[in-house]
């Protein structure tokens, strides 16, 4: 009896404890969520800047014994005929070759405003026969918002898009232009 009394009492006590208790759990787990999201954004904000001086190129034929950047050089030389090898700190192939298509290249170049001379340019090699063309290094996860972005052009669902250091932007069909990243 005078355990069924005391039991009584400690659960008056007990349930709001518990139920404050539930409550906590519940905005920390919406707390957690929310930074891990905020914490997400800043990595790749930070991983795409440390892109920021690398361009991809995807089309240049793979030979045996190659020299990338020999390579790289001669494609370049098309949007800017001063360029040397002093200008590309690094560059190597990338991933695997997707049907038949060789390896994407991944250069490092040594200034911004180079990458920016070979953007701007790139509509040269870009239209070119020979399929080689050269994009910004986005981050696996812009990469895949940029090519929904662009399923949705050849969908005709948007006027157009592109990417300009990092940032994805997005042309919708009443002319008005937003950013994405």
């Amino acid at each position: 009896m005078i355990t069924l009394i005391l039991r009584e009492q400690i659960d008056k006590y007990i349930a709001p404890l518990r139920k404050e208790i539930h409550d906590l759990k519940y905005e920390l787990s919406s707390v957690t969520l929310q930074l891990n999201g905020k914490l997400n954004e800043r990595c790749d904000d930070l991983e795409q800047y440390g892109r920021r001086n690398c361009i991809r190129i995807s089309g240049i034929t793979e030979t045996p014994n190659e020299i990338v950047e020999n390579k790289v050089i001669e494609v370049l030389k098309q949007i800017i005929p001063t360029i040397a090898s002093n200008d590309i700190q690094n560059s190597h192939r990338v991933g695997k070759p997707i049907m038949g298509n060789p390896k994407k290249i991944i250069v490092r170049l040594s200034s911004y405003k180079t990458k920016v001379s070979i953007m701007r340019g790139k509509k040269v090699i870009n239209s070119a026969e020979d399929n080689i063309y050269i994009n910004e290094n986005l981050t696996r996860y812009r990469t895949h918002i940029f090519k929904n972005a662009r399923k949705s052009f050849k969908s005709n669902l948007i006027n157009g898009c592109w990417t300009r250091d990092g940032k994805i932007f997005i042309r919708e069909r009443n002319q008005m232009e937003w950013m994405v990243q």
